[in-house]
């Protein structure tokens, strides 16, 4: 939990999002990728590749499980972290009623505060090698990813602790991770089912979670608002 005079003491939740922002009180128009690292109804830390001044305003589009939420902010303060990402501190300028709605039922998920990363649906096919080992790699597929991991299907069951190199294929070409597995369902499947593991990612740093946002946030879907145009995304 964060408080701060400038975030008006509003409780922060360690939500992580990926967050599309676009400076609208300035020369530059593009639209740069980042995350969110905590969140509530009136603000959030972000954290970005760049740093922005106090007073920027900004165009916002939150990525999450449901849809894509598009607001207005502006910058409070920003603080360069030892490591990683450049902190923000931003309020929100104006919430449409049902942006604000969208919130509250993102914190607040089956009427529990959700503390984590939230999981964004992804269908994508993956293939997943062994570290250390020189066997054929295993094609799958996702279910879900976060920040911090995502839900794999596997043809065949793969021990917890299993170390995996896994490369998504994606319409941007392929992009590479690892991971190792923290979890899977090894009741009996019929032949030919694939089979869920939790894979949790290793080695990340914050150019390779700006790659996942970038994929994530240009995912269409039916339920969300239309999804910006990868060549609107100008790449770092």
């Amino acid at each position: 939990m964060v408080r701060s005079a400038t975030d008006q003491q509003f409780t922060r939740y360690p939500i992580q999002l990926p967050v599309v922002y676009q400076i609208t009180n300035g020369l530059s128009h593009t639209f740069q990728v980042g995350w969110t690292r905590n969140l509530s109804e009136e603000g959030a830390c972000l954290q970005l590749a760049e740093r922005l001044e106090p007073r920027t305003c900004l165009s916002l589009h939150l990525k999450t499980h449901a849809r894509t939420l598009v607001t207005k902010a502006r910058v409070v303060w920003a603080k360069k972290a030892e490591v990683g990402p450049i902190l923000h501190g931003v309020t929100f300028s104006y919430l449409a009623p049902h942006v604000r709605q969208s919130l509250c039922d993102l914190i607040h998920m089956n009427g529990q505060v959700r503390l984590g990363g939230v999981r964004i649906p992804l269908d994508l096919a993956v293939s997943c090698r062994c570290k250390g080992q020189a066997r054929p790699p295993l094609s799958g597929r996702t279910g879900n990813v976060s920040r911090g991991g995502l839900l794999l299907h596997q043809p065949q069951s793969l021990p917890s602790g299993t170390e995996l190199v896994v490369t998504l294929h994606t319409s941007r070409g392929p992009q590479t991770l690892e991971g190792k597995i923290v979890w899977a369902d090894h009741k009996r499947h019929p032949r030919g089912e694939l089979i869920r593991h939790g894979l949790q990612f290793t080695a990340v740093g914050f150019d390779l979670e700006l790659a996942m946002a970038r994929l994530l946030v240009t995912l269409p879907a039916e339920s969300q608002a239309a999804p910006l145009s990868e060549e609107v995304l100008s790449p770092r």
